[in-house]
Parts: structure tokens; C-alpha cells; sequence
């Protein structure tokens, strides 16, 4: 009798692990339906957009705290970005080919490395020690000549914390963008189609956000900023 007891509740034991392991999956694949969708829009533009390829990024990285010039162009459009390593510069909405040309600003051997990153696929990866070195990566094609500065030249800068993993969803009215990267970072948005917002969920805890939005020719020109954690939204006016 004992015996018999046992054996039904370990047979109802084993029915509601398989009812639980069926919901967390179930739960799990909409979680999973929702981050392939663009996860939603702030202002009702984005949520149920297509899927979209991955935004193409570079890394320049290298002895941190050496200041460097890039100038970026794709098919449509170009930038001229100043930094200091490390940087992740992600081109949303971008066409190719695109290539990326950096110039270190120090008289040493220290090292600077710019890399091509598509999809966490590493495309192409150039570095250089040389003073005052000059390196260069493109994908996508051959580009015979730099195109037009970009007009409007809307940027979101991720100014830290340093290291910080994030995922940013960054979209206009027409289309949302996802990628996982690391602070610092610029996102460069290449035509964009009304106002842009982008969303920032830290993935790991190592400080506060400190997001800045630029316009105006070169991207010089703050037009909104936003801080915190883990979550934060910037928008444009």
C-alpha cells in the first residue's frame, strides 16, 4: 500500500515538473519573439517592424586613454569622429560599403587596433604602433570616394561606465535597431526618418549611465542628455 503511494505521488511530481518546464518554455519563446521584433517603440512608431540585419560597428581599441580620429562613410553618407580608445562606433541603419579610417594622435608606439564587427562576426582588423599611425578597415564592397557628410548628423553617445555592457535599442519612426556592445559607444544614425529615440539596459552594474544626443554639423551640437541605470531613455526634442 505504502509502495502504491509512492509511486502516485512521484507520477504527480513528475506531471507537474513537465507543466512548469512547458510555461518557463512558452514564457521563454515570447521573450524571445519580443527581442526579434524590435522590442517596441517609445512613441507607438516601432514594434511590429520586420526584422532587420545587424547594425554594422567597429572597435578601436589599444592602449586606453589614446586619442584618435576616425572618418567613417559608408554609400550614403560620412562622419568625422573623435575619440579616445576604447570606442564602439555603430552605424544604424547603414549601407555599404563602408569603411573606417583611423588616425592616432600621439607621438609614441603605443598601440591602436579599429576592427569590423557585424553581427558579433569579426569582419576585418588592422592596428599600429607607428607614431601618429593611420589604419583603415572596410566591408561590403570597395569605396572609390567618401560620400557627403551626413545631413541630419545625429549621434547618441554612451560616455560610460567604462566597460559597461549594455543593449541598446535605437529607432526612428520607422524602424528599430538592437545591439549588445560596451560603454563608450556612438551610435551614428544614417538618415534617419523622423525623431530618434534610444533605449540603454545595462546588463551588467558598474555605475550610471551618461548618455548624450548631438546634431548640427560634425555632431557638435548637445541636444539632449539623460542619466541613470539600469534603464534609461533619451529622446529627441
Amino acid at each position: 500500500m505504502v509502495l502504491t503511494i509512492m509511486r502516485i505521488l512521484d507520477s504527480v511530481r513528475k506531471k507537474i515538473a513537465r507543466i512548469l518546464l512547458g510555461s518557463l518554455g512558452a514564457g521563454f519563446c515570447v521573450a524571445v519573439a519580443a527581442c526579434n521584433n524590435s522590442l517596441g517603440g517609445f512613441g507607438g512608431f516601432v514594434g511590429n517592424t520586420a526584422p532587420v540585419p545587424p547594425s554594422t560597428g567597429f572597435k578601436v581599441l589599444g592602449n586606453v586613454g589614446t586619442q584618435f580620429t576616425l572618418t567613417i562613410s559608408n554609400a550614403n553618407s560620412s562622419w568625422l569622429v573623435p575619440g579616445t580608445i576604447p570606442l564602439n562606433v555603430w552605424i544604424v541603419n547603414n549601407q555599404t560599403p563602408v569603411r573606417m579610417i583611423a588616425t592616432k594622435l600621439a607621438n609614441d608606439n603605443s598601440l591602436m587596433s579599429l576592427e569590423i564587427d557585424n553581427g558579433g562576426v569579426i569582419l576585418n582588423l588592422q592596428s599600429t604602433t607607428a607614431p601618429y599611425g593611420v589604419v583603415s578597415v572596410q566591408t561590403g564592397g570597395t569605396l572609390a570616394t567618401l560620400a557627403p557628410q551626413a545631413i541630419p548628423d545625429l549621434r547618441i553617445y554612451v560616455n560610460g561606465p567604462l566597460g559597461q555592457r549594455f543593449q541598446a535599442l535605437v529607432e526612428d519612426k520607422t524602424v528599430g535597431f538592437v545591439t549588445n556592445t560596451r560603454a563608450p559607444a556612438v551610435f551614428l544614425f544614417d538618415g534617419p526618418n523622423g525623431t530618434v529615440d534610444g533605449q540603454f539596459q545595462q546588463t551588467q552594474n558598474f555605475g550610471v549611465f551618461s548618455l548624450a544626443m548631438t546634431s548640427g554639423v560634425g555632431g557638435t551640437s548637445v541636444i539632449a542628455t539623460a542619466s541613470g541605470g539600469p534603464f534609461v531613455i533619451i529622446k529627441e526634442p
